[in-house]
């Protein structure tokens, strides 16, 4: 038997056989690793950008902070929703229905923030006002919206589903591995786009963008690697609209997707009081 063979019978094994508390270590201990390094990643922009020595740049960075994490929204409520239809579908031994909740979580996600990448920056002359950008600021935000949800959108939302699919067949250090591999690449990347060739504000950018899209790569390449022996498949004619799947889905992620949603307008209100005041006490703010 081959390696991906091997692969199925250690999850059967994980899944069906094992005691309860050794299966929920084995698959959240590497999740918890990789949201501790997530946190590393996400202050690693705004303390390679503090070294420019800006407080607008800095500035920026918060201001466009919301606007970023509603991408990660948008990756909990198609991921967690198919991870949990998908667990729950292999649980009933219904694989083909697992592959078409893969696919429509897929394709979805991909749409949805390729149109939410697009409204960002084409409508950025109403949207960054409204989250605070001042005249100091403004074009720092628009280079940073540009190349972290413009053009980074649809690679940062296609990694956090990947990696909750993933996680959802069983292949848990993968997916942590995949998460991780994001954010130490951005830790990395940030010094050079930023420092080394002085891009300040805009290799920040380019920097979580091109760290997501690698991330978002690997699971590709993972995902195409175990062939038929994947239960997530990115093949479009899986992609269905029945069976009840969009509404599982949206049941179980919308929840998520909600609690981000409020935590971002939380930060653009208090983001929003703050800039009555000055850039740097929102450069301040964005830090702490």
């Amino acid at each position: 038997m081959d390696g991906t063979g091997d692969d199925v019978n250690e999850n059967k094994e994980l899944f069906e056989k094992q005691p309860v508390w050794k299966a929920v270590i084995s698959l959240a201990v590497p999740t918890v690793i990789s949201q501790l390094i997530t946190v590393a990643y996400n202050m690693a922009d705004t303390f390679f950008i503090g070294q420019v020595g800006d407080p607008n740049q800095v500035a920026a960075v918060s201001l466009c902070m919301p606007l970023f994490v509603l991408l990660t929204g948008m990756a909990n409520l198609f991921g967690i929703g198919g991870s949990s239809l998908i667990s729950r579908s292999l649980g009933e031994k219904n694989g083909e229905r697992a592959q078409k909740v893969s696919s429509f979580c897929i394709w979805t996600a991909g749409i949805v923030s390729l149109i939410y990448g697009v409204s960002a920056f084409g409508l950025k002359g109403y949207i960054l006002p409204a989250v605070g950008a001042n005249g100091e600021t403004y074009e720092f935000c628009s280079q940073y919206v540009f190349w972290a949800i413009g053009i980074g959108a649809v690679p940062t939302v296609l990694n956090g589903v990947f990696a909750h699919l993933v996680r959802a067949q069983g292949y848990s250090g993968q997916a942590s591995f995949g998460m991780a591999l994001g954010g130490v690449l951005n830790m990395v990347l940030d010094p050079i786009f930023i420092s080394l060739l002085g891009f300040e504000v805009v290799g920040a950018a380019i920097a979580t963008m091109a760290s997501n899209l690698i991330a978002a790569i690997y699971f590709l390449v993972f995902i195409c690697g175990k062939g038929k022996t994947a239960v997530i498949t990115l093949n479009p004619c899986g992609y269905t609209w029945k069976m009840g799947i969009p509404l599982e889905v949206l049941l179980v992620g919308l929840p998520s997707c909600m609690m981000n949603l409020m935590g971002v307008c939380s930060n653009i209100t208090l983001n929003r009081l703050m800039v009555s005041y000055c850039n740097e006490a929102v450069a301040g703010m964005g830090i702490a």
